[in-house]
């Protein structure tokens, strides 16, 4: 697959995942999917944003 379209997918599963888990004071921080072998989803989530910071 192209990168633009891994750049899509990614963004979609973000968006997704961040409105189910919004309301739990949690957030996606990262998600990288690899479809080289077969498909393999990452995802990175963090609960505020002093993690985010220690992350970076």
């Amino acid at each position: 697959m192209s990168n633009m379209v891994y750049d899509i997918l990614e963004n979609q599963i973000k968006n997704e995942i961040d409105k189910s888990i919004e309301k739990f004071g949690v957030k996606t921080y990262d998600v990288s999917v690899d479809a080289d072998g077969c498909l393999s989803i990452k995802v990175v989530l963090v609960s505020n944003e002093v993690e985010i910071k220690n992350i970076c």
